[in-house]
């Protein structure tokens, strides 16, 4: 089978889609933003400025501290 160089290579239609920690989920385990920052040892704007998503760090330390209850995504352990 030749490849288009042209054309970049896209993932495989049947590869299971892993779930990514988002904040909304951060926030609804501990109840709020200022929760969230208390469990690391940060401020709450820090947590307000996150987005959709909490940065590869903050992820692992939440994963962490939960004992696995909120799960990082892959690539934030492969940045670590």
């Amino acid at each position: 089978m030749r490849r288009n160089p042209a054309k970049p290579l896209t993932c495989h239609p049947r590869a299971p889609i892993i779930p990514t920690m988002t904040t909304d989920e951060a926030v609804a385990y501990y109840g709020t933003k200022q929760a969230v920052s208390d469990a690391l040892g940060c401020a709450r704007t820090t947590v307000a400025m996150w987005g959709q998503y909490p940065p590869h760090r903050r992820q692992r330390q939440l994963e962490r501290r939960t004992q696995g209850a909120l799960k990082a995504e892959r690539e934030a352990w492969e940045d670590y």
